[in-house]
């Protein structure tokens, strides 16, 4: 039960993430300011983490939009984690 939860939270995750790509280009935006975020984080891999995050939680609050997932969950992480390399991997 609790794994069939999980499961189903990491892919809501997933759906909110590709929804803010689509919409708002997350990624893209991101990507424009990756050296901010590298200074700040100073990790590669957790400047990408920490800044698509910033512009998911930035999206979320001007469309309202409603989830279940909360942005700093496991799931979030695991359905961050897996967006960021798809879209490396392009």
């Amino acid at each position: 039960m609790v794994t069939r939860l999980k499961k189903f939270r990491q892919a809501e995750a997933a759906d909110l993430l590709e929804k803010a790509q689509n919409e708002d280009d997350i990624f893209g935006k991101a990507a424009r300011g990756i050296s901010y975020w590298v200074d700040k984080y100073g990790d590669y891999r957790m400047a990408w983490h920490h800044g698509i995050l910033f512009h998911l939680e930035a999206w979320l609050e001007l469309t309202e939009v409603s989830t279940v997932v909360r942005t700093n969950s496991p799931e979030m992480a695991i359905a961050l984690g897996d967006f960021i390399e798809y879209h490396l991997d392009r």
